[in-house]
């Protein structure tokens, strides 16, 4: 996805380039920066749903999904007024210019914000209050003040009701 990301910030900068520029090559250009620009939303948008569809269970499937596309389409919203509208109002290099930034902002959050080690097996701790034992299983550990830990596929849901600190 990082991948991706990165070639969709070439795209947008050949295409600021090629907003100031002239001559009879331009369409050559034009397709390039299409084909770079396709390759890198591919890489971005595919593995999208391998990350919903690890991050929740079958009976969460429809809404998680239903999430996603509103939250894309939501984004859509934005981007493509400021892409007509700003090409017209303010031309192609400035316009393409705000889009790379938007890009760049989406790109280095994602950076952030997604951890760097992301196993699909997760040890982690319930508090004995808020959970019911017969989710722990019987590999759990007790490992202090009345927690268990054990291991699974994680996924939000009922019995986690929120991304956990991982147990080492």
């Amino acid at each position: 996805m990082l991948c991706g990301a990165g070639l969709l910030l070439i795209a947008a900068l050949g295409a600021v380039a090629l907003s100031t520029a002239g001559g009879p090559h331009c369409w050559n250009a034009a397709v390039v920066i299409w084909i770079v620009s396709g390759a890198g939303m591919s890489l971005v948008l595919t593995p999208i749903g391998r990350v919903l569809r690890r991050s929740t269970g079958p009976a969460d499937r429809p809404a998680i999904f239903a999430a996603q596309f509103s939250l894309s389409h939501l984004c859509w919203l934005f981007t493509y007024p400021i892409a007509g509208w700003g090409a017209t109002l303010f031309g192609f290099a400035t316009t393409w210019i705000v889009l790379s930034a938007i890009a760049t902002a989406g790109a280095l959050t994602a950076v952030m914000v997604w951890p760097r080690h992301d196993p699909e097996q997760l040890t982690h701790a319930h508090d004995p209050e808020s959970t019911d034992h017969r989710h722990l299983g019987p590999d759990a550990i007790e490992v202090g003040d009345g927690r268990f830990a054990h291991t699974h596929t994680f996924t939000i849901d009922q019995d986690h009701v929120r991304w956990p600190n991982p147990i080492k």
